[in-house]
């Protein structure tokens, strides 16, 4: 939490930091489920239009699962960055 948060969450009466808390911990909950799926849907976009490039302008043999293989493979520097990042602190 960023420290001008931290101040302001300290400035409240208990029972609105708890709220608040509870608020947050449930929007934080949301989205670490929902942020995958997302990824995932932005991959597929992406790997749909890497195929239709290499169908129709490149010519090449390439299927679907091919190009989402690539798109993944990409992602891959990402990914580890993303498991990784929270044994550093």
């Amino acid at each position: 939490m960023a420290p001008k948060q931290a101040a302001q969450l300290d400035n409240l009466p208990a029972e609105q930091r708890e709220r608040q808390l509870e608020q947050r911990t449930t929007g934080t909950k949301y989205v670490s489920y929902v942020f995958p799926a997302i990824t995932l849907i932005i991959w597929l976009i992406i790997a749909t239009a890497l195929f239709a490039t290499f169908k129709f302008a490149a010519n090449a043999g390439v299927s679907f699962k091919v190009s989402l293989a690539i798109v993944i493979y990409a992602a891959l520097p990402l990914i580890l960055k993303s498991l990784l990042s929270p044994l550093r602190y």
